[in-house]
């Protein structure tokens, strides 16, 4: 946990400063134009970097002919969706009006192919817990590929600097995974290895297909019926609090499906463990969902100028979306460990029914309309996980809202403290520091005042850790 931690940390540090540089030299029309095509390279993504990575890590007795067997599966459907959005290029071109997105998006589309050798590297480190290798091939990719960005942007390039930067972050990232990991390919395929966890991995690629497809869904009907300025204002609303969970969601979930599934294969219950890791998950991101969502005009003024304040709203609503995202997919991880990849599909199923019907709903009534559905989401998936955790891990929707509210009051709480503290007469700069150091001292402030229980857990591991 704490290299996988490291990794993103630093990866993701370095990302939201070049980012920064970015968004201050590029308009929000150029970041608008490379999110319309991003929609169809996530979607296109979910059939190559899920299901089948996880199946060998799910698996109980996995040898090296079964990744290279996986491998070349991958690879195949890999090539086949590259040929299929390279031929449907044109007819997406002509959806969105513009020609420009024929040739855009062939291009970024061979970031397919790449992600599909790199989520077999994954499975190989997630199943052997070599975190460690993580991190230099990530920094690398993200140092690299962000100086090209700056530079094309610097020379005019505008969408093009962008593009540049997501295929050659993914391609230096997989190239020195590759010198990295004994996880090279071999002449070996087993038609039965193939069937074996094409059967368990085609479930959780169908639930993070529909997953994926839900959330651009709200990407593409902005992008079609508003402006491309209103998708960039929607998207980098949801970039800052999408950067920091997605992040801990990356590190949190690959270390915590193979624990689980250790779990299961000794034929202990997952039921401890996945409630620890909710309290301890809540505790952390709640309070930095809350204080993103309090300081994010100063925060927008300060990092992107003002031409990016209307993104303002759509950043708070996703603070409180991704707030609960974390513990949603930590109970997916669960569902996953002990085989059970249909119910995590059933589960995915019903949440987003609900969430289409809403969308459809409110698709005409504005861009804030469509972004407050994430809100109305949230309570949903609550409702949903909590039925079928309860039902196959025994995890009752009562102990999950024991685990969630202390965390959820003391966030309140402190952010209602930094809210007040923004009213002061401060310059932006020194407001925004003011802002977050008194938010930090309250919240450990309090949590030492009514012993919270998880505050009290970490405050031990780590100084005991720091004995060692």
């Amino acid at each position: 946990m704490f290299w996988r931690l490291l990794e993103r940390i630093c990866a993701q540090g370095v990302s939201f400063v070049l980012s920064i540089i970015l968004a201050r030299i590029l308009m929000p029309n150029d970041y608008g134009t490379v999110a319309l095509l991003l929609i169809f390279i996530d979607i296109a993504n979910v059939f190559v970097t899920n299901g089948l990575g996880e199946a060998l890590v799910q698996g109980e007795h996995v040898e090296k002919k079964d990744f290279s067997t996986i491998l070349y599966c991958g690879l195949f459907f890999a090539l086949i969706i590259y040929a299929v959005l390279f031929a449907m290029s044109p007819l997406i071109a002509v959806f969105y009006g513009n020609d420009e997105l024929i040739w855009m998006l062939r291009i970024l589309a061979l970031k397919i192919p790449i992600s599909a050798f790199n989520s077999i590297q994954q499975a190989y480190i997630q199943r052997n817990m070599l975190f460690r290798k993580f991190f230099l091939a990530t920094l690398s990719g993200t140092i690299l590929s962000g100086i090209v960005g700056i530079i094309m942007a610097y020379q005019g390039y505008g969408p093009w600097a962008l593009i540049a930067q997501y295929l050659i972050n993914s391609l230096v990232d997989t190239i020195v995974l590759f010198f990295s990991i004994d996880c090279r390919p071999t002449l070996e395929f087993s038609w039965e290895s193939a069937r074996k966890y094409i059967n368990y991995g085609w479930k959780l690629t169908a639930g993070a297909l529909i997953n994926t497809v839900y959330e651009e869904l709200r990407s593409l009907i902005i992008g079609k019926k508003y402006s491309s300025s209103d998708l960039a204002f929607y998207n980098k609303g949801a970039q800052f609090p999408r950067l920091i969970v997605t992040n801990l969601n990356a590190a949190l979930n690959s270390v915590l499906f193979p624990a689980f599934v250790k779990k299961n294969h000794l034929g202990e219950g997952v039921k401890e463990i996945l409630r620890k890791s909710i309290r301890v998950n809540a505790y952390l991101i709640f309070p930095i969902m809350m204080g993103m969502g309090v300081i994010a005009e100063t925060l927008m003024t300060l990092l992107l100028t003002d031409k990016w304040l209307e993104c303002v709203p759509y950043l708070r609503i996703m603070c409180f979306y991704n707030a609960y995202v974390l513990i949603a997919a930590i109970d997916s991880q669960g569902i996953k460990a002990i085989g059970r990849s249909d119910v995590y599909l059933k589960m995915t199923l019903i949440r987003r029914m609900f969430y289409l019907m809403m969308l459809l709903m409110v698709m005409d009534k504005g861009v804030f309309a469509i972004a407050f559905t994430n809100v109305i989401s949230v309570f949903i998936a609550f409702l949903v996980n909590g039925i079928y955790t309860k039902k196959y891990i025994g995890y009752t929707l009562k102990e999950r809202l024991m685990d969630l509210l202390p965390q959820a009051g003391l966030s309140l709480v402190m952010g209602i403290v930094v809210y007040c503290v923004g009213l002061l007469p401060l310059i932006p700069l020194v407001k925004l520091i003011v802002q977050v150091l008194i938010g930090v001292v309250v919240y450990i402030f309090l949590s030492e005042l009514w012993k919270m229980k998880v505050y009290l857990y970490l405050k031990e591991f780590l100084l005991n850790y720091f004995r060692k």
